[in-house]
């Protein structure tokens, strides 16, 4: 049987709908009416228009992060675009080159995370959007190693000629009471005490033992030296020929730590280094070696290796002479100084 009705119902049905109040989804920096940020970014897509893409290809969907704070996003065909984490705009890009690499401030390991990235039309119309769900890992707690006590510090670093004023007349000698130089005064009983030196003329010279040609030493008897001529040290030599680097090899008596130990210091892991005299400017992560020894080190006490004398003087602002540091010895954290040397930015 016939029923002529039906195509008078379907035509009301869709005139009923077209009716219906659109709906609004308000989104981080833009509002849409009537679709999502998704279902604009297709309809564009589709609709023959120059293609558009946000695309955010690191992290994934659904992973578990370990480094929550980096993203890695994909830009074509857009004019701006943003970065929104959880409701809260990371960056914003105008222009912005096809890929975009961004850290974040992750504020802690728990929350879960929504990373947005939202593209533009010149117009400021929404033309890209690309969305990812992800849950960052915990970090691994970390031992400090073995506790190795209380220990006070004090400060030496690789004595220049150059800054030094006087006239050249004091000699210095090697081991065989051979004369190296001619060198003031003062830089003479300066580099007795911090153990190696550069000379006027750039040579790198190191206290190569007990002699008696040279003049007597602050602390007590008369130095010699060897030239060194390793490149790679560079600020001189450790206890066993070894080169020190700045920031991260201690003197200690050996009695307490032994001789290439590794060590951490909480007191000293976040603080920032500043940079001067072209060494330093990044953030010390607590790690050391016990690269020297000293006459004067015994007991709790260590000798940080602080480069030059103008970051000592700035060192000292931060901690003085004599305060006191929580030392662990053999930290997985530290590990790397065993295997790769002291690495970048010291």
């Amino acid at each position: 049987m016939k029923r002529p009705w039906i195509p008078f119902l379907l035509l009301l049905t869709g005139l009923c709908a077209c009716a219906q109040q659109p709906r609004w989804e308000v989104f981080p920096g833009v509002a849409t009416r009537g679709f999502s940020p998704r279902e604009l970014a297709w309809d564009a897509y589709y609709s023959g228009e120059e293609p558009a893409t946000c695309k955010i290809l690191w992290p994934v969907p659904g992973s578990l992060e370990p480094d929550p704070n980096t993203s890695l996003t994909y830009l074509r065909g857009v004019e701006t675009a943003q970065l929104v984490e959880n409701g809260r705009v990371l960056h914003t890009w105008r222009v912005p080159f096809p890929t975009e690499e961004h850290e974040s401030d992750a504020v802690d390991f728990a929350t879960p995370r929504v990373l947005e990235c939202l593209g533009y039309d010149p117009s400021g119309r929404l033309i890209a959007y690309d969305r990812v769900d992800y849950q960052p890992l915990p970090p691994l707690v970390e031992e400090p190693g073995q506790l190795v006590g209380s220990l006070w510090i004090t400060y030496y670093y690789l004595s220049v000629e150059m800054d030094w004023e006087g006239p050249r007349e004091i000699p210095i000698y090697d081991k065989q009471c051979r004369l190296m130089a001619h060198v003031p005064y003062a830089f003479a009983r300066d580099v007795c005490v911090e153990g190696s030196g550069r000379l006027f003329e750039g040579t790198v010279i190191n206290y190569g033992g007990r002699c008696e040609c040279s003049i007597p030493c602050p602390l007590g008897g008369r130095i010699c030296y060897i030239e060194v001529g390793n490149r790679e040290a560079a600020w001189g030599l450790g206890s066993r020929r070894n080169p020190l680097v700045p920031f991260r090899s201690v003197a200690v008596d050996n009695n307490v730590i032994p001789h290439g130990a590794t060590l951490y210091m909480p007191e000293w892991d976040g603080v920032t280094i500043p940079l001067l005299d072209g060494i330093g400017g990044f953030v010390h992560d607590g790690c050391f070696r016990a690269d020297d020894v000293g006459g004067a080190i015994k007991g709790d006490h260590f000798d940080f290796f602080s480069g030059t004398r103008g970051m000592w003087f700035l060192l000292e602002r931060r901690f003085r002479t004599r305060s006191r540091f929580t030392v662990y010895m053999d930290s997985t954290r530290c590990r790397y100084l065993e295997t790769e040397g002291p690495r970048g930015g010291e």
